[in-house]
C-alpha cells in the first residue's frame, strides 16, 4: 500500500491496484484454506515493494553499480539471496534424494508389474499425489483425487469416490493419510472389495503420511 501511494499519484490508479490486490485476495482464500503456493500469485504486488526500494535508494544504487567492487557485491547479493531461499524452500530435505526412496514411486513400480494394459487407480480422499503421472494412466473416475473443497459444498467429489470403492469399479485404491487420521477401517466396501498389499510412511513438509495400496480381489 505504501508502494502504491509512493509510486502513483493518478487517485484511479492507486484505487485501481489496491481493488485488483483484494479482488485477486479474496478470490484466491475464499474456500478458506491455504497452502504455501497459493500466494504465488500475488507476488506481482509484492513487486511493488522492491520497485519502491530501488526508487528511494537508486542513487546508492548508482554509486554501487559504478564501484570497481561491484561484481564482489552482486557475488555477495547472489549468495544471500540463495541462503534465503534455500532456508524458505520446502524442498531442501529432497535434494539429493533418489526418486526411487519415494513412496510414490515405489507404489508405482509395484502396480506396474500388474500387466494388465487397461489398468485403473483411484488416488482416494486427498489431493493429487501423481500417481497417475506416475504411471501413465487415464483416471476412469471424475473425481480421481479429493480437492480442497469440503463435503457439504461439493459432496459429489466424496461420494463419487465412495461409490467407485463401495462397487470395486478401479483396480487399485492408493490412500495417503496423515498419520493423525490413519484409520481407513470405516470406508465402505474397501476390505470387502480390495487386499491391503502395501503399507509405507513418508515425511512430507511438516507431515509424516501414511500410503495404503490396496488391490482388487478379483484382480490377478
Amino acid at each position: 500500500i505504501i508502494s502504491v501511494f509512493k509510486l502513483f499519484k493518478n487517485i484511479k490508479e492507486r484505487i485501481g491496484i489496491i481493488f485488483l490486490f483484494i479482488i485477486s485476495f479474496f478470490g484466491i482464500y475464499i474456500g478458506l484454506r491455504s497452502f504455501k503456493y497459493y500466494s504465488l500469485s500475488l507476488f506481482i504486488f509484492y513487486c511493488l515493494g522492491f520497485v519502491l526500494l530501488i526508487y528511494l535508494f537508486s542513487d546508492k544504487l548508482n554509486i554501487i553499480v559504478k564501484s570497481k567492487f561491484k561484481y564482489l557485491y552482486l557475488f555477495i547479493y547472489i549468495i544471500f539471496i540463495g541462503f534465503v531461499s534455500y532456508n524458505f524452500a520446502n524442498y531442501k530435505n529432497y535434494i539429493g534424494v533418489n526418486k526411487n526412496e519415494f513412496e510414490q514411486y515405489r507404489i508405482a513400480d509395484i502396480i506396474s508389474k500388474d500387466k494388465n494394459a487397461n489398468k485403473t487407480i483411484l488416488n482416494y480422499g486427498e489431493l493429487d499425489y501423481g500417481f497417475y503421472n506416475i504411471l501413465n494412466i487415464i483416471p476412469n473416475c471424475k473425481y480421481f483425487h479429493t480437492m480442497n473443497i469440503d463435503y457439504d459444498r461439493l459432496p459429489d467429489n466424496y461420494d463419487v469416490q465412495n461409490y467407485y470403492v463401495k462397487n470395486g469399479l478401479v483396480d487399485y485404491v492408493i490412500i495417503g493419510v496423515k498419520l493423525k487420521n490413519d484409520d481407513v477401517s470405516n470406508i465402505d466396501g474397501l476390505y470387502d472389495n480390495y487386499d491391503l498389499i502395501y503399507s509405507s510412511y513418508q515425511k512430507y513438509e511438516k507431515y509424516n503420511i501414511h500410503f495404503y495400496l490396496f488391490k482388487l480381489k478379483t484382480v490377478l
